[in-house]
């Protein structure tokens, strides 16, 4: 039978920050533990060093378009997980920001308005079949 270790408290080397919740700290806690510098990060995101320094400080967040090289970097998607029991708007919110989309490049996909896609990605409402299959489209089409 094994007996269970207690830890007090687990140090993290310099640098990592000490919980995980926003897309600069997953960018950092990756970028340290592949032991890269700034500069291949950006190359590989296509942005400056700046851009990446400042993601990971939480200073300031990258556009929509860097979306999908960030994710392909991580390995994974950093947005919250769980929107498999989300509402369809969340749903919807989260597909088009893995593809970098701003909401009116998604709405011409789908075929809405963008002021009616923006409230549903905020807000659960009873939509008409026909919108409902539209964004259940949207989110199957990837």
């Amino acid at each position: 039978m094994l007996t269970p270790i207690k830890i007090k408290h687990l140090r993290l080397p310099s640098g990592y920050p000490d919980k995980i919740d926003t897309l600069g700290d997953h960018l950092r806690v990756t970028r340290l533990t592949r032991g890269q510098y700034l500069k291949q990060v950006a190359e590989r995101i296509g942005v400056t060093m700046d851009s990446v320094l400042n993601w990971e400080h939480n200073c300031s967040s990258p556009a929509l378009t860097h979306y999908p090289k960030i994710m392909e970097y991580l390995g994974y998607c950093p947005l919250p997980q769980g929107y498999g029991k989300a509402l369809l708007g969340a749903r919807v919110k989260l597909h088009r920001i893995h593809r970098g989309l701003s909401i009116r490049q998604a709405a011409i996909q789908i075929g809405v308005d963008p002021t009616s896609l923006a409230r549903w990605e905020q807000q659960d409402h009873n939509l008409a079949p026909k919108y409902q299959q539209l964004l259940w489209g949207f989110i199957s089409n990837l």
